[in-house]
């Protein structure tokens, strides 16, 4: 077992985010319990560090603080909620992929006019 732990600070730069961010899904109950040092700081473990690359991989989603707070709680209780987890994940799969598709789209219509603009360019340039 890995024993590595981590600080707030190293976590929110791994993660690019904010210390308070990682202090305040820590206040929601995002991910298991955190443990102090001897002075008091947080100290995270590369479980604790999992948990949080999905919390914030279902709030880059859309998924509110309550919802994933709902996660994790029956995550806590075990298999008999697997369905549920499930139907949540594969929820926000849905929802990130039509956000790809909608970039997608935008995309398009930026490379045609892309195309349409440098057929006007002078050849020289």
């Amino acid at each position: 077992m890995n024993s590595k732990t981590y600080s707030v600070h190293q976590v929110a730069q791994h993660f690019q985010v904010s210390p308070h961010t990682i202090r305040y899904y820590d206040s929601q109950h995002l991910f298991p319990e955190v443990a102090r040092d001897e002075h008091g700081a947080r100290v995270f473990t590369q479980e604790q560090m999992d948990w949080l690359g999905m919390v914030l991989c279902l709030r880059s989603t859309g998924l509110s603080v309550a919802e994933i707070r709902r996660f994790v709680e029956l995550a806590e209780k075990g298999p008999s909620t697997v369905r549920e987890r499930y139907e949540i994940i594969l929820a926000q799969k849905r929802r990130a992929e039509a956000e790809r598709a909608a970039i997608d789209h935008k995309l398009e219509i930026l490379e045609r006019k892309l195309a349409h603009y440098e057929k006007q360019l002078p050849q020289s340039e």
